[in-house]
């Protein structure tokens, strides 16, 4: 029997309550050559029991559960290490879910072009009744429409842009080669950004598009993430995370990038600052030039007065 074209890695913790609709929205997949590897971090709920009842309803499913918990970075990378030999692979976070056509469409954009390092889809944001009233209402996100392979340097260009938030962080909404995506999931990175996962996981995308030309992009909302108040997502250090992996990837690579403008290290360095990473921000700040440092002087300006504004009754 060939191997499976797809692996869903599904790391999960506490997850009783999603995970059913998780592994439906899999099975569901109008592209059946799937497999998908469950992996409970050692929940103290009924999560890795319900991944057993859907591993015996359906082969294609496989349930392992860790003797303890790993933390949420490593359970990913130990889902890629138990993933089989497909060609391609994706992450799947147990509390989100799949439209049937998203590994289809995703896939047909990777075979086509191998120049394409992932492909990504726009999101449809599902908001719980206990969801941080900072989430806002149920929306479509990540839809940049236009063509469906994008150069890596748009990525890049909107990654570290004000437009940012144009573009996913996290990569359970993308494809990739299984090889490449396990790789990337285990990137050297301080230690720090193990505790959540904000910074691992925009990663990804961030290797991609400096090791491929090319980006892959679904327009049409084929990925449904859930926004509920145990959500990682909307905690005050995420934003911190995301900024000091961009702050890494810029120290690191910034010859490869496709900007040379001084804004760019100027606003991360200001805003590692803003968010309380002054060593970081610190070092960012103190590799630039003249044009640099007035980009960052304004920058500095303005986030005083956005902090004046917050104390102001």
């Amino acid at each position: 029997m060939p191997d499976p074209k797809v692996s869903v890695l599904v790391p999960c913790f506490r997850s009783e309550r999603f995970l059913a609709t998780a592994l439906d929205s899999v099975r569901a997949q109008t592209l059946t050559s799937w497999e998908c590897v469950v992996v409970d971090n050692a929940s103290p709920d009924g999560t890795f029991a319900l991944a057993e009842r859907r591993a015996a309803e359906d082969a294609r499913i496989r349930a392992h559960r860790n003797a303890e918990n790993l933390g949420p970075v490593r359970n990913w990378r130990r889902c890629a290490e138990l993933a089989g030999a497909t060609q391609y692979a994706a992450l799947l976070f147990s509390d989100d879910w799949y439209e049937p056509a998203f590994l289809e469409r995703a896939v047909a954009l990777l075979d086509a072009d191998p120049g394409v390092g992932i492909v990504y889809s726009a999101v449809r944001l599902a908001p719980a009744p206990d969801a941080p009233e900072a989430v806002g209402p149920a929306r479509v996100m990540y839809a940049l429409g236009g063509p469906a392979v994008r150069s890596s340097a748009d990525y890049l260009e909107i990654a570290y842009d004000a437009r940012g938030r144009q573009v996913p962080r996290s990569p359970c909404c993308a494809v990739a080669r299984r090889a490449d995506l396990a790789r990337w999931l285990s990137l050297a990175l301080p230690d720090g950004y193990l505790r959540h996962g904000a910074g691992p996981d925009q990663a990804v995308y961030l290797q991609a598009a400096l090791e491929y030309p090319r980006l892959g992009h679904l327009a049409e909302p084929l990925v449904c993430f859930s926004a509920h108040g145990g959500n990682l997502t909307w905690r005050p250090d995420v934003e911190l995370g995301y900024a000091s992996v961009l702050a890494h990837f810029y120290e690191r690579y910034a010859a490869r990038m496709p900007f040379g403008r001084a804004r760019v290290p100027a606003k991360l360095a200001s805003r590692l600052i803003e968010l309380g990473a002054l060593d970081e921000g610190r070092r960012l700040r103190n590799r630039l030039g003249p044009l640099g440092w007035a980009l960052y002087a304004k920058e500095a300006r303005n986030r005083r007065r956005r902090a004046r504004r917050r104390v102001t009754p």
